[in-house]
């Protein structure tokens, strides 16, 4: 759990505790500027405490490796959603035309009703 103690932040785990100083606090939005931070220190706490065989020895590298890899995770969903890009899943026009295309030829017996969509594209882009 994450307190305020005097102005400074400390991670409690297990009857000890990381001192985040307000300078490594501080340091830390910085470097990781699309973190939440209260929130990445909560996690941090609760995986000390469900794996105590697992301990780390320096606590401030631990937090800086722990959200670093957070940033990173944060950074890769920003560049999968970027503005102009197509949501996940999403069918362009053009696709959605060829597929009713591929689907009319399919019923009015221009194609075999056993191929697969795939297959009439390549054959189509020959």
């Amino acid at each position: 759990m994450v307190v305020s103690v005097n102005g400074s932040l400390f991670l409690a785990f297990d009857g000890k505790r990381l001192k985040v100083s307000a300078e490594d606090h501080n340091h830390w939005v910085f470097v990781y500027p699309s973190v939440d931070h209260q929130q990445e220190y909560y996690f941090a706490d609760a995986w000390l405490e469900a794996n105590p065989k697992r301990r780390k020895r320096n606590l401030r590298r631990f937090m800086a490796n722990w959200l670093n890899k957070e940033e990173r995770r944060v950074n890769e969903q920003k560049k999968e959603t970027r503005v102009g890009a197509a949501p996940e899943g999403a069918i362009s026009e053009e696709r959605k035309r060829l597929y009713l295309t591929f689907e009319n030829e399919k019923l009015n017996g221009k194609i075999p009703r056993t191929m697969r969509f795939t297959e009439w594209l390549k054959k189509e882009e020959r």
